[in-house]
């Protein structure tokens, strides 16, 4: 019977071990944890699933979170269990969905000021597309004798008075090869146009779209042809028309030499004035 009795005991106490050194191999316990059905067991001072992390004093109160032992509190609260009030944010409101943090408001995207308290609207037009603006001669004779130019332009957004945005277009044309007894012939324009207005008792705060273009290229073909030199961003293309075994540039007779630019939509944010 005695030996019945020890032949039991053994018997356990072998499953007992090998039950231990099984899952301490499946667990990966750390710092002294022991492993019991497949959870690690810390030791004081030790959290995580593999008893790796240093563990807090006391719980953490006010949604806050232990890291390596500290207590990481949320905005408006702070030591050492976050549970004491931050005294920096205690009397300050802040708006829109803002939160406080040592005292200041962390606005939300859209919203800035002291608290917050001014949030952009957004609004967004398609600019009116501008038509035929003719270059002016600025040297050379009014043509260019059978040598397609090199062309560039650009247009740029600007805000006047915080109530208007207005577009500035350049436009150049260098002749790419001399003829003899020919100057180079060169023609350039510059305008300003008005193409968007803020609603009444609004003000421009920001242009949020892109606000420039610009591009170039070269016309390869006789004279000045109908080209289009194709942008991004803020303009859609530069169209280029001139389709004349004459004069090129002049002003706008006839069949002279224009630029017609078309706009991508602009989105504009605007606060109440």
């Amino acid at each position: 019977m005695k030996k019945a009795i020890f032949f039991y005991l053994t018997l356990i106490s072998c499953c007992f071990i090998f039950s231990i050194i099984a899952c301490n191999e499946s667990c990966d316990c750390q710092n002294g944890g022991i492993c019991i059905d497949g959870t690690c067991h810390c030791p004081e001072g030790f959290t995580g699933p593999d008893c790796s992390q240093l563990a807090c004093e006391k719980s953490c109160r006010n949604g806050g979170e232990c890291i390596d032992g500290t207590c990481k509190c949320v905005p408006g609260w702070t030591g050492p269990t976050c549970d004491t009030p931050d005294n920096a944010c205690l009397g300050i409101f802040c708006q829109n969905g803002a939160i406080c943090q040592n005292g200041n408001c962390i606005c939300p995207p859209g919203c800035f000021g002291t608290y917050c308290e001014n949030c952009v609207e957004t609004k967004s037009f398609l600019p009116e597309a501008q038509i035929r603006l003719c270059p002016d001669l600025t040297s050379g004779d009014n043509n260019f004798d059978c040598q397609g130019p090199k062309e560039f332009a650009s247009a740029k957004l600007y805000i006047v008075d915080n109530k208007e945005i207005w577009v500035k277009i350049i436009f150049n044309l260098n002749q790419t090869r001399a003829i003899p007894f020919n100057p180079l012939s060169e023609g350039n324009g510059e305008w300003d146009k008005r193409i968007w207005r803020a609603p009444s008792n609004y003000k421009i705060h920001a242009i949020l779209s892109d606000t420039q273009s610009s591009c170039s290229g070269t016309d390869n073909g006789l004279e000045v042809n109908h080209y289009e030199l194709p942008a991004n961003e803020l303009v859609d293309r530069f169209s280029i028309n001139g389709d004349t075994p004459g004069a090129d540039l002049g002003g706008c007779l006839e069949d002279d030499t224009y630029l017609s630019v078309f706009f991508h939509t602009v989105k504009v944010g605007i606060l109440p004035e």
